[in-house]
């Protein structure tokens, strides 16, 4: 390598993974604006954010984070889940089934009259 010439990719802070959130100031009603950009595609996503309380649902569409603070205003997006999606949940476990005997009770095969 050559003393004079930098080299700029050694030079360059790794950037950490995960989106980058940046908070506005609270509102009236509690919620606090953001800005979401997306690591992977460069785009940008507004919204609302609102501190989640034991007990009450996520409201559908809504996307619970958890984010690690970076500095002043900037936040790192260390994991995320969404809310509820329309429709009825989907399971199919054994315990689940057995469960549903137990509350309405065996099928039975209706006796054929003759």
């Amino acid at each position: 390598m050559n003393p004079g010439v930098k080299d700029s990719m050694a030079d360059e802070k790794q950037e950490p993974k995960g989106d980058r959130v940046f908070m506005g100031p609270a509102l009236e009603d509690g919620g606090i604006p953001f800005v979401r950009a997306n690591s992977e595609d460069h785009s940008l996503r507004g919204g609302i954010a609102r501190v989640v309380r034991d007990g009450q649902p996520i409201p559908p569409n809504a996307e619970l984070v958890c984010l690690d603070h970076v500095e002043g205003n900037e936040y790192r997006v260390k994991e995320s889940v969404y809310g509820p999606s329309k429709g009825p949940p989907t399971v199919s476990t054994a315990a689940y089934r057995s469960g549903w005997e137990e509350v309405f009770g065996k099928k039975t095969k209706p006796d054929v009259a003759n």
